[in-house]
């Protein structure tokens, strides 16, 4: 393991996080709005300083094979992940602060951006913690479903899908292998509307563990092995029309903990399960907005890094980025909007990233009912006179989800296929898909 990260390891968690906590109490201290913009800026330049450490240990850490590690982020691991959620919202407070802090420097939504990266990964990682589950708790799963109705409906949907991961590593910890988790008939009263999230969550750990004995150095032969076992357990455990969501999950593990393996996955998957491809490639896209440097700002170096050896691949790539650029900034469409002034330029050749916004905001839709999130978002308008990006934002978000929120939102209810919104199609595609199924 690298020096460095070695060294962020052995620092004392307690002291950290009463240290980080601090910091956020003092940015968002009523007091602070009183600071000299000199002070505000001296302070976001020294968080910036620890921020990009800190990042860079992360990415140095996902090429590490580290079992004790992994262990910590299990239903078991460190007071079932209290302490990592403390520390998670202190960053995410000193996030939001700076973002109120500086207003009209172009950097709020920088930090807003991540703010919200922090509450929905804290949400889903967390699960046990935001909902107040314990050994003692009832691990039926409809119970545990039931106790997401505490939540806003933005956190509502991170935390099922935290269940779908949760619930599944509690059978792991309990020594089974994952066996119809939800096609059980004593699931039917379960709400069809977290299904989408549940076999998401699902699917990212039956990935990880199928993916626990890979390494940098693993063989063809053994990746094919792992692909074959995922695919069962999937097809095993997964509803139809909800088997593809479970299995896109693949490719976010893979670009997350595992993105030096990415290409020998997609040459395994070309010749075994080439319908496969676009799903993986999918994950892939969507893992690529959670990797730790690009937590921050993406450059030029992180999109060098965003290619696929195919179309099929690279569509999906960017299908699949769009999803949670969308749904993790829901609340806050000019993040958005900033995201698209800063990198439309890499999603002008094509509809793969139009493509994904829609499907995304079909499912949160599904996820949530319609809330008020998505009507404001949809409802949106840059204010701006960078006529390209309102060019933009009317072609890639405001006419598309004029038609796939009724149209689409309404066949892939009518026929339960909700995995088809996991893989690139044109809009028209789509609709053919969807009509003929």
């Amino acid at each position: 393991m690298h020096s460095f990260a070695k060294k962020m390891m052995q620092l004392p968690l307690t002291v950290s996080l009463y240290g980080m906590k601090h910091l956020a109490d003092l940015v968002v201290h009523p007091s602070t709005s009183q600071a000299s913009p000199d002070l505000i800026r001296r302070f976001e330049s020294q968080f910036v300083t620890f921020m990009r450490d800190a990042l860079i240990a992360g990415d140095r850490l996902a090429e590490e094979k580290l079992d004790p590690l992994l262990h910590a982020f299990t239903p078991n691991g460190l007071g079932s992940g209290h302490l990592y959620k403390t520390g998670i919202d202190a960053v995410r407070v000193i996030a939001e602060g700076l973002s109120a802090r500086v207003q009209g420097s172009g950097r709020e939504l920088v930090w807003q951006e991540l703010g919200n990266k922090l509450q929905s990964f804290g949400t889903f990682r967390y699960v046990e913690s935001v909902l107040d589950i314990s050994r003692r708790s009832d691990m039926a799963l409809s119970t545990l479903v039931q106790k997401t109705n505490a939540c806003d409906s933005y956190n509502k949907v991170w935390a099922t899908e935290g269940l779908g991961h949760f619930y599944t590593e509690w059978v792991w910890q309990d020594g089974q292998v994952p066996e119809h988790l939800l096609t059980d008939e004593t699931l039917t009263g379960l709400p069809v509307s977290c299904m989408v999230a549940l076999h998401a969550g699902m699917g990212l750990s039956l990935a990880k563990h199928c993916l626990e004995d890979v390494t940098k150095k693993s063989e063809r032969k053994e990746i094919e092995k792992v692909v074959v076992r995922f695919i069962e357990l999937c097809t095993d455990n997964a509803r139809p029309g909800f088997v593809g969501i479970s299995f896109e999950a693949l490719g976010l593990i893979v670009q997350t903990l595992y993105p030096t393996l990415r290409l020998l996955f997609d040459q395994v998957l070309h010749k075994h399960a080439p319908n496969l491809l676009g799903l993986y490639w999918h994950g892939i896209g969507r893992g690529s907005y959670f990797m730790p440097r690009s937590s921050l700002t993406w450059d030029k170096t992180d999109w060098a890094s965003l290619r696929a050896p195919h179309e099929l691949g690279q569509m999906n790539l960017y299908a699949g980025l769009a999803w949670p650029v969308t749904l993790v900034n829901i609340r806050h469409p000019e993040v958005m909007a900033h995201f698209i002034a800063r990198n439309g330029e890499f999603f002008e050749a094509n509809d793969a990233f139009a493509s994904g916004i829609a499907a995304a905001l079909v499912v949160w839709r599904h996820s949530t009912g319609g809330d008020e999130y998505l009507d404001r978002f949809c409802s949106f308008q840059p204010h701006t006179n960078n006529q390209m990006l309102r060019r933009r934002w009317a072609d890639w978000i405001q006419l598309p989800s004029q038609i796939a929120l009724p149209q689409v939102f309404n066949l892939v209810q009518e026929h339960q296929c909700f995995d088809v919104l996991f893989y690139y199609q044109s809009q028209r595609d789509l609709l053919k898909t969807l009509e003929t199924a």
